[in-house]
């Protein structure tokens, strides 16, 4: 949702109800930034800090909006090293493998750079 809670300025977060209370037509609404941001600091601080789960919201990206399942930190973490693994044999299938040019999969450059 997007929400002026936070900060006073309109930006994509999770919906709590804290957000609620803050959109709330019939409630006094947010300040404008930096005024709401300076209001709120330290609640947010002591609800992060005592982690106060149905008040923890956060800022979020677009890609909010299609995310419609819940996936383990194991599973992300899995497919992101499958995508590089297939990236990298892809790139050393068109890099030259021999030659003045060419690296090897087991080529270390020494740090700051090649050596004889």
């Amino acid at each position: 949702m997007r929400s002026r809670a936070l900060t006073g300025k309109p930006a994509r977060q999770l919906r709590t109800p804290w957000t609620d209370a803050w959109d709330d037509p019939t409630g006094p609404g947010p300040l404008p930034m930096p005024l709401q941001g300076l209001l709120v600091a330290e609640a947010l601080s002591r609800i992060q800090h005592h982690e106060v789960v149905p008040l923890l919201g956060t800022p979020v990206g677009q890609i909010v909006g299609s995310m419609d399942t819940v996936r383990g930190v194991q599973a992300v973490v899995d497919d992101l090293t499958r995508g590089f693994e297939q990236a990298v044999r892809r790139l050393w299938a068109i890099v030259p493998q021999g030659g003045t040019g060419g690296h090897s999969p087991t080529h270390r450059p020494a740090p700051g750079g090649e050596t004889a």
